[in-house]
This record gives structure tokens, C-alpha cells and sequence, in this order.
């Protein structure tokens, strides 16, 4: 006797206990509840999405990616800062004292010397980016963080 696809896949699906909705897979054209072959879009996840945006430079749309995520990472908020700086001077002593607000709460070693070394970093990156940018690297680095800068 020859199994069809279709009948072996009606089979399995008359065994299991809670129903569920058969669909065909497009990869291994198999018709089963539980397919190992996932499919995402080709915008990809909201933090590409978010990541992109940061590399693009367009802090419209790094503000709309970033409401998409659940949570900023501190390292993620640092480049908004500095995006922030280059394109939204308004906002960016704001951006700047929440950002040091969050290095002092979210990591354990940061001192108020370590503050004030981020406070001068901060207010020199107007006039002296190369400058501030290595003051900021270093000022990470000495407290274990990776960022890009």
C-alpha cells in the first residue's frame, strides 16, 4: 500500500491531542504542524532595522527603529548621543545627562571621577570630536565596555 504525503500528514495530524493548523512549508514543501525552516522578512528584526538606521546616520530614523525595541542598551544609547550631537544640539545636553545618568546606575564600577571624566568628554565633542571620541573609548574601555566609537 502507498502512503501519499497528504494522507500520512492527516494521520499524524488525527493523533495529536490539540488541534493545530497544518501548514506547507516552502522550503521542504512537507504539510506539518511544526516545521524546523523559519522565515523572516527581509527587513530582518526591529534591531537590524535599528542598526541600520544608526549606520545610515538619519536620527529620524534611528528615534523610529528605536521605539520598535523593547529596551536601548547603554552601548546603543552612546551612539544615539553622539548622533544626537551631530544633528539635534537642542536635545543633546539632555541626551548627554541621561546617558551619564544611565553609565552611573547600570554599571557598578563607574565613580563620580569616571562621570566627570565623561561630563568634560561630552562638552569638548563639539569643538574637538577625534578628541572627545578617545576620551570616551577609553572611559568605557576602563569599565568593560565594548563600543564602537
Amino acid at each position: 500500500m502507498t502512503v501519499s504525503p497528504a494522507s500520512s500528514a492527516l494521520e499524524c495530524f488525527s493523533q495529536m491531542t490539540q488541534p493545530l493548523i497544518a501548514i506547507k512549508c516552502r522550503a521542504c514543501r512537507s504539510v506539518r504542524p511544526g516545521c524546523e525552516h523559519l522565515f523572516v522578512s527581509i527587513k530582518g528584526s526591529p534591531y537590524a532595522r535599528f542598526r541600520r538606521a544608526l549606520a545610515l546616520g538619519r536620527l529620524s530614523l534611528v528615534y523610529a527603529a528605536a521605539a520598535e525595541l523593547p529596551s536601548v542598551n547603554l552601548n546603543d544609547a552612546l551612539a544615539i548621543t553622539l548622533l544626537i550631537e551631530e544633528q539635534d544640539a537642542d536635545r543633546y545636553d539632555r541626551a548627554v545627562v541621561r546617558w551619564l545618568a544611565r553609565f552611573a546606575l547600570e554599571v557598578p564600577t563607574v565613580g563620580i571621577e569616571d562621570l566627570r571624566r565623561g561630563l568634560v568628554a561630552f562638552q569638548a565633542l563639539p569643538e574637538n570630536p577625534a578628541g572627545a571620541r578617545q576620551a570616551l573609548r577609553e572611559l568605557c574601555a576602563a569599565h568593560g565596555l565594548r563600543i564602537p566609537l
